[in-house]
Formats: structure tokens, sequence, C-alpha cells
């Protein structure tokens, strides 16, 4: 995604045209000091007088982005117009504005997690050798392709219904500063936003930010209060083994990257091949 400043009309037309097959987003602002000289239309009318009015698509809908004011072009190329939405968040997130939300509207969207894993300590292994019987009729009469599957399969399947498999599930990141005094903080900053949001008056926006400033400074302080007693608890004669054990409780050593992604019946492990694919 291509963002777009307050530009002059000739620096945005190059940029159009030599991003058509990439999205653009852009927010022109009608008092900009960087375009004194030639300000652009707020409505986007000098775009029907471009040479390639074809090459482009909007994704324009009118919802604001803040306060009293809206994004006047969000543009893309028409090849990558009907498999997108454009959205607008109603919750600000401790932003400025209302974040834009860019989704995939295909059917055949990436299905990422992790790897299986089998646990071996909880195996049955008299079941698997018993599942898992190899004779000699598999290879005599069989080509070398034939009986590489025959035996490939039955593996397999023995392992699958004698040793159990890891949840496949992704890790929730950890927040042991997250507390009672924080829910009730974010509940009451939520609160004053849904007040603001149906009557957008001086004293409820002044409520709201109140209400944000409060959370963020509880937050704060929960997170600065979590950190002080987790790193007490680290001593001089902390085991490296305890330690490590430590770290990894606090959710330092998480990694929420993309290891195996499937695309249409393919499984794609390789992260070259999965950001091509993304």
């Amino acid at each position: 995604m291509v963002h777009l400043g307050p530009l002059c009309h000739k620096t945005i037309t190059h940029s159009l045209t030599h991003s058509t097959s990439s999205a653009a987003q852009s927010k022109f602002k009608k008092h900009s000091q960087n375009a004194k000289k030639q300000r652009l239309p707020t409505n986007g009318s000098w775009l029907k007088n471009q040479r390639q009015p074809k090459k482009l698509a909007f994704w324009q809908n009118g919802e604001p982005t803040k306060t009293f004011h809206s994004i006047d072009l969000a543009i893309c190329s028409p090849s990558i117009y009907p498999f997108f939405d454009l959205a607008i968040d109603n919750s600000l997130h401790n932003s400025d504005h209302f974040p834009l939300t860019l989704s995939d509207n295909r059917n055949n969207h990436f299905d990422s997690n992790r790897p299986e894993r089998y646990v071996f300590a909880a195996a049955n292994w008299t079941k698997f050798a018993r599942l898992a019987a190899i004779t000699t009729n598999m290879i005599e009469n069989s080509s070398i392709d034939e009986a590489v599957y025959a035996i490939t399969k039955i593996m397999n399947d023995a392992a699958n219904a004698a040793i159990p498999k890891a949840h496949n599930s992704g890790r929730k990141q950890n927040k042991p500063w997250w507390n009672q005094d924080c829910q009730m903080a974010l509940n009451r900053q939520d609160k004053a936003w849904s007040i603001f949001r149906r009557y957008p008056t001086t004293s409820n926006l002044t409520a709201f930010k109140m209400a944000r400033a409060e959370f963020r400074r509880i937050r704060r302080r929960s997170e600065r209060a979590s950190w002080i007693n987790y790193v007490s608890t680290i001593t001089y004669s902390t085991s490296s083994y305890k330690l490590w054990q430590k770290v990894k409780a606090y959710g330092a050593s998480i990694s929420n990257s993309i290891s195996v992604l499937h695309v249409n019946g393919q499984t794609i492990s390789s992260p070259k091949n999965i950001a091509n694919s993304i």
C-alpha cells in the first residue's frame, strides 16, 4: 500500500502512474503548506482529466476517519479492486484517527498455521507397531514409487492413530501486567467513547480524553510494577534453566511469523515462497 501525503498535481499523477498495480491512499489537505502554489480540489474532480482514468479505481465510501473529516481519495488499480474491501474501524484504539481496514473478500483465504507436532511422550508404541506392519508383498510386486507410497501411507496412518498431536492453535500473547484496574479503566474509556460518538459535544469529548488519559496512566503503572516484580525474582542463584523459563513465560520469545502456508491444496514452508504467495 502506497501512502501519499499532501502533494502537488504533478507528483500525485506521477505516483498514480507508477503504482497502478498496488493500492494507494491519499489524504489531500486543503490547506497544506507544501502545496500553496497548486492546491488540490477536495472532491478529486481533477482526476477526470487525467490520461489514464480507466486504470484507477476508488474505494471512496464517505465513512469518516476523524470527526468532521474524511479521506478524500482511496485509490487502487482495477485489477485488485474487486478483491478488497475498505472499512473504517469504529474505535480509535488510542489513536488520533479511525484506523482503516483493508480486508480480502475472496473465499480462498490463506490458511496459515504452525506445523503439527507429534507428542511422542504420550504415544502408544504397541498400537503403532501393530498398525505399522510392513510386509514383503508391498515391495516385491510393486514399482519403486508404488512401494514408497504404500509404506509412507502405512507409517502416517499408524502415527496418526497411535501418537497424539499437539494443539495447533496460535499462542495468545501473554500480558502479565494486565489486571482488574486496567480492565475497569478500559471499560470507562469505551463507555466515554460510546457517549461521545452518539452525542459529539465538547463536554463529552473532554470526558473521553480524560478517560483515555487515565487508562494510559493505569496501564503504564501496571506495566512498570509488573516488570519490577518480574526482575526481582531473578537473582544470582537462579539457574539458566529457570531463567529461560521465566523469559518464555513473560512472552519475550513468542514469534507470530507465518511458518507454513496452505495455498490451493499445497503446503508452502519456504519463507521466500510464502512471501511470493502472499
